[in-house]
């Protein structure tokens, strides 16, 4: 009996020389470093292929969809905040990887850094501002979000609200 060659027998679905995100990683291996916060298209159902057609695109990147449409196909929700009065101007703009890894990071949300230093990246003057003797607990603990909308918010400077009631703790319903 002959023996086949790879190019007509594969142990991998659609004659492939490796399965899932294998193949894919055996050319761009920075993305399969392990991450603490894993975008969920990069680990399950398709895999790299849920955002990057194997062959050919019409997008840099070879991105099904131009961004920020790719991310809103499964982020709908956030895209609504472009609604909002004050739209934070990365996300108005469709930078969604200006702050966020696509691929996946060690940070929450998929910041590509801590949250204070992501936002320090743009927002320089206030790291100077922010770098006293005494200094409120959600800097120190790079929690912007904390009092900050990310992508957008209905109050000034992108506070999620004004006021005093900015500082009282949410209490949940029992």
């Amino acid at each position: 009996m002959p023996i086949l060659s790879s190019s007509h027998a594969s142990e991998y679905p659609k004659l492939m020389v490796q399965k899932d995100n294998t193949l894919c990683f055996m050319c761009h291996a920075e993305k399969e470093a392990k991450v603490s916060v894993k975008h969920s298209p990069v680990g399950s159902g398709t895999g790299c292929l849920t955002c990057h057609p194997p062959h050919a695109a019409k997008e840099k990147g070879l991105l099904n969809l131009r961004e920020p449409e790719l991310c809103y196909s499964c982020h709908a929700k956030t895209k609504e905040l472009l609604k909002a009065k004050k739209p934070h101007v990365p996300f108005t703009g469709g930078e969604c990887d200006s702050c966020h890894n696509p691929h996946g990071s060690n940070v929450k949300n998929m910041l590509k850094d801590r949250m204070d230093k992501t936002c320090y990246a743009c927002h320089t003057d206030a790291e100077t501002k922010m770098s006293k003797t005494y200094t409120h607990p959600p800097v120190i603990n790079a929690q912007c979000d904390a009092c900050h909308g990310s992508h957008g918010t209905n109050e000034e400077n992108l506070l999620k609200v004004s006021g005093p009631k900015l500082c009282n703790p949410v209490t949940e319903a029992p």
